[in-house]
């Protein structure tokens, strides 16, 4: 069994189209864009599908939100907004009064939001999204797919694949070495690797150039942890446990940049209280705190897996 995720833009003119997923997680971290919808807000359903042999076995749930565009056909900027004001609101009762009286303002808040970002599909769309999972069993009009404006990737043959993976590994190791060093030894180090760079131009002079620059980038990060400076992400991510123990998966992850670390802790702590009842014997939670300069936007596995068997991942 493998849960998937798939999007569809319900459009104005009633059009429903499908949003591969390279362009859907490209619109979420703000590496694409849909020209087309570019200055509007259209509804979008997301839809959780249970997976057999690699083929869609059933529905597991469907949600409406919106997504509004920007004059780019972006919408990275308008979810981190709606993101945030979610945590703004989303427990503020916690902190009123423990007395008779009940404030009914933050409840009155998450309604309004749920009105704002939130629309009910119907059995009509879910029918229509059945017939693009199931188009030789439902009859129904052809769902068109969306189209990004970052360049489709070229297909990744499986030596290329294995070779990616090896160097990644080496890349990893410089990590390691890297992240042990304290703030002092990393100057030391960049300071070295560019000198280096300078003198072998050919034989790794490219490779020692970016070194240097990593070891700049780990230095300013312990710097930040010392410090607490910068922004910072609060990050909540769920794993499921397969039918296979030896195997978890994740199954989803929630992200929130914050201006302060401070706010960071505190978001955490919502994101935890807001999703506790997502937790059950074969799903956990793991939560984190981290500056900007740790954001990983997609784990490399989810990045290599795109390329697996040429079209697969964008008929998801």
């Amino acid at each position: 069994m493998a849960i998937r995720f798939r999007t569809y833009i319900l459009d104005d003119s009633g059009r429903l189209k499908r949003v591969p997923r390279r362009i859907s997680e490209g619109l979420v971290f703000g590496d694409d864009a849909i020209p087309e919808y570019a200055g509007t807000r259209q509804r979008v359903i997301e839809v959780v599908v249970e997976n057999e042999d690699g083929r869609p076995a059933r529905i597991l749930d469907a949600k409406g939100c919106f997504w509004t565009f920007d004059h780019r056909g972006c919408i990275d900027k308008d979810l981190e907004k709606s993101a945030w004001a979610a945590m703004q609101f989303a427990f503020e009762g916690e902190k009123g009064s423990r007395g008779k009286i009940v404030d009914l303002r933050p409840e009155l808040k998450r309604k309004a939001f749920q009105n704002e970002h939130r629309w009910e599909v119907s059995s009509e769309d879910l029918d229509r999204v059945a017939a693009d999972l199931w188009p030789n069993l439902v009859d129904s009009p052809e769902v068109t797919v969306v189209k990004g404006k970052a360049p489709r990737r070229p297909a990744l043959s499986h030596d290329a694949r294995d070779a990616i993976r090896e160097i990644m590994g080496k890349i990893s190791d410089i990590g390691s070495s890297l992240e042990d060093l304290s703030e002092h030894a990393l100057k030391g180090l960049a300071f070295e690797a560019r000198r280096l760079a300078t003198a072998y131009p050919i034989e790794g002079g490219p490779i020692w150039a970016v070194v240097a620059g990593e070891a700049d980038r780990y230095r300013e990060i312990k710097a930040r942890r010392r410090t607490g400076r910068g922004r910072w992400y609060a990050c909540l991510t769920l794993f499921m446990e397969e039918e296979d123990k030896h195997v978890i998966r994740e199954i989803d992850c929630i992200e929130v940049l914050c201006t302060t670390r401070e706010e960071a802790v505190e978001a955490v702590r919502k994101l935890l209280v807001e999703n506790a009842h997502r937790v059950s014997d074969k799903i956990r939670i793991e939560t984190d705190v981290f500056s900007e300069l740790e954001h990983v936007p997609r784990d490399l596995d989810d990045r290599l897996s795109d390329h697996d068997q040429s079209g697969q991942s964008e008929a998801l």
